[in-house]
């Protein structure tokens, strides 16, 4: 870690304490609070890309919506311009340490809600104008050929551990759930159709984003994941971890309804069109292993604190797959 510290100090001619603190939330790679020795904070981000051309692409969508008056969290800028560096294995930046009020989405307000749909909107009528040749472009999300083959390794991996934990038998089960709802879904690829034509954030939710102290968002940041795609699948997947990782009750449809019609009065969703992408969430949803991949596979444990709220997800959507799609789509 000195030496990385080494390389900032000489990059962006600064004097900051070898001493870190680890940032916990970014669970695919490792981020940290630096203090200088006048007292100044910065976030030293490691960018979980390790092409270099993504990590451009990064630095050039945090320059396109800072433009277009979105209040993206810019990189500091090196002695040399750079925006990013190399160090060993990883890419780096560094960022200025925000400090503002982070909502958690269990407590999160209607007033909140309503802003966060109002900056999604604002963000995709931006990303609309966009150069789609300057991104990567989404590949289908219907495509699952991968889940069967990763759906082996990972049962086989569970059965081959002597004591199973429950987190294992929390694992067999989603697993089984999910098995049966693939060999179950009946729709056709036409009822899932959706236009790949936005520059979107790519993982837009509450702890992406900071607010100041009457619910307005002041600070966005992490859009390692943006690319060109659906717009309504970006607004579905953030109403999902936004509003349902409590359960799905009235009061969770309803933080949802608030979410939609927010985003709707800032840029008019085609109910079609959203019915369309909420189905095809729901595909990519039943065919997901990250988290079961990263915990057997890759022996990636910090994702762990995922699982219930996902097992609770996928039983929710085998007992109800179509309740979701028409209370949000009508």
């Amino acid at each position: 870690m000195n030496d990385l510290i080494d390389t900032i100090n000489l990059n962006f001619q600064l004097e900051v304490f070898p001493n870190t603190e680890k940032i916990d939330k970014g669970f695919l790679s490792q981020n940290f609070k630096l203090v200088s020795k006048t007292g100044q904070k910065y976030f030293l981000k490691q960018h979980r890309h390790k092409e270099e051309q993504l990590i451009k692409q990064v630095m050039l969508a945090e320059e396109f919506f800072s433009s277009h008056q979105i209040p993206i969290v810019l990189p500091i800028e090196d002695k040399s311009k750079n925006k990013y560096f190399k160090f060993q294995d990883n890419f780096y930046s560094l960022y200025p340490y925000i400090e503002a009020i982070s909502i958690s989405r269990n407590n999160i307000s209607a007033e909140a809600l309503e802003n966060m749909g109002a900056m999604l909107a604002k963000i995709h009528l931006a990303g609309k104008t966009a150069d789609q040749q300057s991104f990567s472009k989404r590949s289908s999300n219907l495509k699952h050929s991968k889940f069967y083959t990763r759906y082996d390794a990972i049962s086989n991996a569970i059965q081959e551990k002597g004591i199973k934990t429950e987190f294992d038998r929390m694992a067999h089960s989603i697993l089984k759930a999910k098995l049966e709802l693939s060999k179950s879904l009946i729709w056709q690829d036409s009822e899932m159709e959706i236009p790949y034509d936005h520059l979107i954030h790519g993982d837009f939710h509450d702890n992406n984003i900071f607010f100041d102290g009457q619910s307005n968002i002041s600070h966005i940041f992490d859009l390692e994941k943006t690319e060109i795609a659906p717009r309504l699948y970006e607004l579905v997947r953030s109403i999902d971890y936004v509003c349902f990782n409590s359960g799905y009750d009235q009061y969770t449809y309803d933080k949802a309804l608030i979410y939609r019609d927010a985003y709707n009065s800032n840029y008019s969703i085609n109910l079609n069109e959203l019915s369309n992408a909420l189905k095809a969430y729901i595909f990519a949803k039943i065919h997901d292993t990250w988290i079961l991949h990263e915990h057997y596979i890759n022996k990636n444990n910090r994702v762990d604190v995922f699982l219930p709220i996902h097992f609770q997800s996928i039983i929710y959507l085998k007992n109800n797959p179509n309740n979701w799609i028409e209370r949000l789509s009508t």
